[in-house]
């Protein structure tokens, strides 16, 4: 089989003279494993690309035989594929003990994909008009606005009276609202 093997590795007619004799093992996991026929198609198609990457993937110095290489990848395979196609849940699909709704039906419909591009765009510009401000203008709106200190904290830390931090905050957002124009 280690022949074959190398030769498939260039020939189509041995890669599909392989496949063919791996057909029974594949249609025994698939009837093992995917209790759903009408995934029986792709299943198939799963167990012929597994042993297509098992004619590739197999190392020719390991004294393991290509056989049982192949039958274990096979019926690895198969069964995560069993797995995945129970984890597939169609919107459309009734639920609940009266059948009577959906998933889809349960599904928020609200959301604005305008309004969500609009938020980012002026977020954008926001950013972007923060640093254009001064130094100390943009200290203190990050402080008022994103660190949410009171302007008695701001003023105990920064040991400066309570009116000039508040003119300060005045100018910035000033400075800002000019700065998103632009």
């Amino acid at each position: 089989m280690r022949e074959k093997v190398i030769l498939a590795r260039h020939d189509e007619n041995v890669r599909l003279e392989i496949l063919k004799s791996f057909e029974p093992l594949i249609k025994k996991c698939i009837k093992l494993y995917v209790k759903n026929r009408e995934y029986y198609e792709d299943a198939f198609q799963e167990g012929y690309m597994i042993v297509l990457g098992c004619i590739y993937k197999y190392d020719l110095n390991k004294n393991y035989p290509f056989e049982g290489y192949v039958k274990s990848s096979v019926v690895y395979g198969i069964r995560d594929f069993s797995f995945n196609i129970k984890q597939h849940v169609s919107l459309d699909e009734r639920i609940g003990e009266d059948q009577e709704g959906s998933l889809y039906d349960i599904l928020e419909g609200d959301a604005d994909v305008e309004e969500d591009f609009e938020r980012k765009e002026d977020i954008k510009r926001l950013k972007e008009a923060l640093k254009k401000l001064p130094y100390r203008q943009r200290e203190i709106i990050e402080e008022v606005y994103f660190k949410n200190m009171s302007m008695a904290d701001i003023c105990k830390y920064r040991r400066c009276h309570y009116m000039s931090i508040v003119k300060m905050k005045e100018r910035a957002l000033k400075n800002l609202k000019e700065n998103m124009k632009s």
